[in-house]
């Protein structure tokens, strides 16, 4: 028996190659939840949290009993050898999704793989590694993560962090390239990006030190002024020290930009610092 589980974009689960995925939108966020929780009890409370929030029928413990039949029976639907009870487990106050770990398959775990091993390769100085690997992470997305699946209190708390998670991935990803010299694609992705989230810090510091790079300070200054600018008007905050110091090494075209690595993570010399 195997489950191959997919939450990076529509949400699908597939159990010996057929959809065990339920049309209606509250048993299909029960099993995301249970999916992306695998092997462990999701508790009674925390189901009912996701499914009604602050709006708690009477009626809820018996629904979720209802909503746990209805996906044992398409569980049982994809062949003889497969047991809905032996799939979807009761448990002492909650359910779980009873598949080994060699049989299981789920996109997020894969990112979450590569991530790893892309940062991994980044910190030793691999950077071509690095992109490999983070872009493998980041082509297991096809969309929002539980993208066609309602979202209550607990997936939407998960959609943020994977989110976040996703973001980051990118970021590093698109600063192994600038190590790399693949400053053409890196300036162009940033632009796109910047166009889209134009108060992510990190994608002007990214953009600041790869326009800085292709021999064009003029456009590491303008992305910082409108950065600036932007945050000024939006927030009422200035840019953090990050960009703060990128901006005040371009200014003194410090040598210090063609050689450190970690735009995110940039400590710049205090001989720098002492001059913003």
């Amino acid at each position: 028996m195997e489950m191959d589980v997919k939450v990076l974009g529509p949400f699908a689960a597939d159990l010996d190659g057929r959809s065990i995925v339920p049309s209606a939108p509250k048993p299909r966020q029960l099993l995301t939840l249970l999916a992306l929780r695998r092997s462990s009890i999701v508790t009674h409370e925390t189901l009912i949290d996701e499914l009604w929030g602050d709006r708690v029928p009477s009626s809820a413990p018996t629904t979720i009993q209802t909503y746990v039949m209805k996906l044992r029976k398409i569980i049982d639907s994809t062949g003889e050898k497969t047991s809905g009870k032996g799939v979807l487990v009761t448990r002492s106050g909650g359910y779980s999704l009873d598949i080994a770990g060699n049989a299981w398959s789920i996109d997020l775990e894969i990112f979450r793989h590569h991530s790893q091993e892309g940062t991994l390769a980044f910190n030793r100085g691999d950077f071509e590694r690095a992109s490999d690997q983070l872009e493998l992470a980041l082509n297991t997305w096809s969309g929002p993560a539980f993208q066609d699946v309602r979202k209550g209190e607990v997936l939407a708390i998960e959609a943020v962090r994977v989110e976040a998670e996703r973001v980051a991935a990118l970021e590093q990803k698109i600063n192994a390239d600038i190590m790399l010299n693949n400053l053409p694609a890196a300036i162009a992705e940033l632009q796109a990006l910047i166009r889209t989230d134009p108060l992510n810090e990190n994608f002007c510091a990214l953009y600041m030190l790869a326009a800085y790079r292709s021999g064009c300070a003029a456009q590491s200054i303008s992305a910082f002024h409108n950065l600036k600018d932007q945050l000024a008007t939006e927030l009422g905050i200035d840019p953090g020290p990050i960009c703060q110091n990128l901006f005040s090494a371009v200014l003194q075209r410090s040598e210090e930009l063609d050689s450190f690595n970690h735009v995110i993570h940039w400590a710049p010399r205090a001989s720098l610092v002492s001059t913003m």
